[in-house]
């Protein structure tokens, strides 16, 4: 399993372990969670929660975010998913998906 990890793409894996980072942070509900990447994935996502800019006024945090949400929603198959805006996000998908196909 390492071996193959070590052939795959680095932007594969790295998109593999934000997704990782980000179900993890979405659910951890410790507040000293021992991992200082989830306080940077909950910081990431409380910005994007409250950010007055917003992706349409060229925020660059949020646009790390909403790709991040993006990427997340597309792979998703949970019903009941912790990560913000996945559900909202996988119906926009899916409606430009039926668009597209009509």
């Amino acid at each position: 399993r390492a071996a193959l990890r070590a052939r795959e793409d680095p932007r594969a894996e790295s998109i593999r372990l934000h997704m990782r980072l980000l179900d993890h942070a979405s659910a951890c509900r410790d507040a000293n969670c021992p991992s200082a990447n989830c306080r940077k994935m909950k910081d990431l996502l409380r910005h994007a929660a409250t950010c007055t800019t917003r992706v349409q006024g060229g925020c660059a945090i949020c646009l790390k975010g909403h790709a991040l949400l993006q990427i997340h929603a597309r792979q998703c198959t949970r019903g009941s998913c912790p990560v913000p805006k996945c559900a909202q996000l996988k119906a926009q998908l899916a409606q430009m998906q039926q668009q597209g196909a009509s």
